[in-house]
């Protein structure tokens, strides 16, 4: 039985420990190793064949998207896997053109072993190509977004259970059902001609268009791309967003609040957006493509707290942290203050003693300013 070497790149080292977990599951696997840099990624492939890469999405010195071009120079049948905190439905499409066998998401890791070990078992037959069919299986390997296949005559020919789950049907009720069928009268024409240019132009697309579920309409964002790279067959690829909106008589209402917060806590924490100074409700509610009211509402819910005082958390961690590190030691305490997030000195240590109930002079002795 043949032994597999898997390497992972990815410079967090938490992270890596959760997915090399999760590769433990999986015999046999003989090495997994790490790189976080592009000088260990070309020096590892020079000391040993590898047989699959699992890949964050954005590395600290480089992109997913590099190591993806410097892997298949080396092996372009190799199988490479995204394995993201968070990434747009369109960037997933566009990971999939280019190459990547799936993409994995780090709040569903436990869909990652499965999707490993069928990339492995199909690395045994040699140079094999990609068809229609592999691709779009590669494509639902995925895990985290809804996902449909729609075929020429406008019928759905595959589905994942998180599409089903968004549109209210079983998979098995989707498949072979018309995809007009799901979307609201009045959105029918825009739909088809966001189809037809996809089909002719080959094009990305995003639109919002609502569907019906259990009798309420829901508004959900769409991404659709087509699908024909080796046949001409055409099959138009749609993701749905894993959270969604209903409109009921008594306002907004938001389903998956625990997802959502999720998703909020790791494009926080993977971008660290708290360092942005001016950072607001709006900024995540813009990149997450929801609202204001959610954001907030989620982060009350979840956290206990408002989104000033999540943020500021943040930032205080991060100082503390900053405080502790040997190869801070010479930085004022000003720069930090900057480097964190905080726009003023004042803010820093009111939020400081809120946050820890100590002032920042009691946690570290030589620190002292008259702002406490």
């Amino acid at each position: 039985m043949q032994d597999y070497n898997i390497l992972v790149i990815e410079d967090d080292r938490d992270d890596y420990e959760l997915i090399k977990l999760e590769l433990t599951k999986i015999k046999p696997v003989s090495s997994v190793q790490i790189a976080g840099t592009e000088e260990e990624l070309h020096a590892i492939f020079k000391a040993k064949k590898l047989h699959l890469v699992i890949s964050d999405h954005n590395v600290s010195s480089f992109t997913g998207k590099k190591a993806l071009e410097i892997v298949k120079k080396y092996d372009e049948n190799l199988p490479f896997i995204i394995c993201s905190g968070y990434m747009e439905a369109e960037e997933t499409a566009e990971a999939i053109k280019q190459g990547v066998s799936g993409v994995v998401l780090k709040n569903h890791l436990v869909g990652l072993g499965q999707f490993v070990r069928k990339e492995l078992e199909g690395q045994k037959s040699k140079e094999r190509s990609k068809s229609d069919d592999e691709l779009i299986n590669a494509a639902f390997d995925s895990s985290g977004i809804g996902k449909a296949i729609i075929n020429e005559k406008g019928l759905i020919v595959k589905s994942n259970q998180d599409f089903a789950g968004l549109t209210g049907y079983s998979i098995s009720e989707l498949r072979g059902k018309p995809w007009t069928e799901l979307i609201n009268e009045k959105y029918l024409k825009n739909a088809r001609e966001v189809i037809h240019s996809v089909l002719t132009e080959g094009r990305v697309k995003t639109a919002y268009w609502e569907i019906m579920h259990d009798g309420k309409p829901q508004y959900v964002r769409w991404t659709i791309c087509r699908m024909n790279n080796y046949s001409d067959k055409k099959y138009i690829l749609c993701y749905l967003h894993h959270e969604w909106d209903v409109l009921t008589d008594f306002g907004l209402k938001k389903f998956d609040t625990a997802i959502m917060y999720k998703r909020i806590r790791l494009l926080i924490e993977h971008n660290k957006l708290y360092r942005k100074p001016d950072l607001k409700v709006k900024d995540i509610a813009n990149i997450l493509r929801t609202n204001n009211k959610y954001i907030s509402t989620t982060i009350n819910k979840m956290a206990g707290v408002s989104f000033n005082r999540f943020i500021n958390e943040y930032r205080i961690k991060d100082a503390i942290k900053k405080l502790t590190d040997p190869a801070c030691q010479g930085l004022p305490i000003k720069v930090i203050i900057e480097q964190v997030g905080f726009g003023n000195e004042i803010s820093f240590y009111r939020n400081f003693k809120a946050i820890t109930s100590i002032t920042p002079s009691q946690y570290k002795p030589n620190i002292s300013h008259s702002y406490e």
